[in-house]
């Protein structure tokens, strides 16, 4: 049996060894002749990978990379893996956000697959929004997404440098940008908005995805920013209104 140590980390799919194909440095014209079927595949490995093993990583990370290389010819294809990736946005999230201080190893590395993430759900709903929108909807990706900029928020209101939250913030209101242009989930938008202005009585009935742990009641924290994302097609100026909601918060009221 022949033992390469280059290929100690290395995983191989459809062809490709991924942590080269990652490499856009080093590679950038590596060419992808069937982007579907890499993305699939690539999927499936990591849907049957352990969440915080350095394999789901790089399989993570392979698939933002392939969106970047192959955007055009995946423009007609859904994404298949958003039950999944919900799920790690919100593992990801309450690793990310359990500490004030420092974080330690395990916490750090939790945020570099929380913005790997994030990057995967804006570049798969960028590429294909309106195949993507209404699949990302199925697994209540808005409540999850509103959830996670709430608590973003807080963090981001104690600290706006805190650890590249920044970048995530800016990620997900891109996402929630691209989400808006699509009618019905506008009007869910400005539904949560409305109905997040108000906290819920101790009554009221709160349905939650199994999966992805989403609730279907929004805060109103992230109802404000939600509502912003409704009434604004400008990234840039949508991104830099985060921001300013993010310090001003919790006082906003829509």
């Amino acid at each position: 049996r022949l033992e390469y140590p280059e290929l100690v980390d290395e995983i191989f799919v459809e062809g490709y060894f991924l942590r080269n194909l990652c490499n856009v440095e080093r590679f950038p014209d590596w060419p992808v002749f069937d982007p579907p079927a890499l993305l699939q595949a690539v999927v499936s490995a990591w849907e049957a990978s352990a969440d915080g093993s350095w394999q789901a990583a790089l399989l993570l990370r392979t698939q933002v990379t392939i969106y970047s290389r192959c955007a055009r010819t995946l423009g007609t294809f859904s994404y298949p893996g958003y039950s999944r990736l919900l799920r790690l946005l919100r593992l990801s999230s309450d690793v990310s956000f359990a500490s004030d201080d420092s974080m330690g190893v395990a916490a750090k590395g939790s945020l570099t697959r929380l913005l790997d993430t994030a990057r995967l759900l804006r570049c798969s709903v960028d590429t294909a929004p309106e195949l993507n929108i209404g699949e990302l909807q199925r697994f209540c990706g808005l409540n999850v997404i509103s959830t996670l900029l709430t608590e973003l928020v807080i963090r981001l209101s104690r600290d706006v440098h805190t650890h590249g939250l920044q970048t995530l913030l800016a990620l997900l209101l891109q996402t929630l940008c691209t989400m808006a242009a699509d009618e019905r989930c506008r009007d869910a938008m400005v539904s949560a908005a409305v109905k997040g202005t108000d906290e819920p009585s101790a009554a009221d009935s709160i349905e939650s995805d199994p999966k992805t742990g989403a609730s279907s009641t929004t805060s109103p924290n992230g109802a404000v920013i939600i509502a912003a994302a409704a009434v604004s097609g400008d990234v840039l100026t949508q991104t830099s209104r985060g921001l300013h909601f993010a310090l001003q918060m919790p006082q906003v009221i829509v």
